[in-house]
């Protein structure tokens, strides 16, 4: 029992160590733009939006963006 208490507090303790390295490590780097995320989590943001907004505003922004707009599966 105590050697598996062990185990879980320095597996704990490594995860904690990464996982407070890597916010450092984002917190550093500057917050993430729209163009940072992964595809699928902008085409999330884009379903909150109605067309109007889409086309007037994000069309012709820069080729990534373009990018995204035309694999967006709404315009498909």
């Amino acid at each position: 029992m105590d050697m598996n208490k062990r185990k879980f507090q320095e597996t704990f303790n490594s995860t904690e160590y990464n996982v407070d390295n890597e916010a450092k490590r984002i917190t550093h780097q500057g917050s993430a733009s729209l163009l940072t995320l992964p595809i699928e989590l902008v085409h999330v943001i884009f379903d909150k939006l109605d067309d109007f907004t889409i086309i007037c505003s994000l069309c012709q922004v820069c080729t990534r963006l373009n990018m995204i707009l035309d694999a967006y599966p709404r315009y498909q």
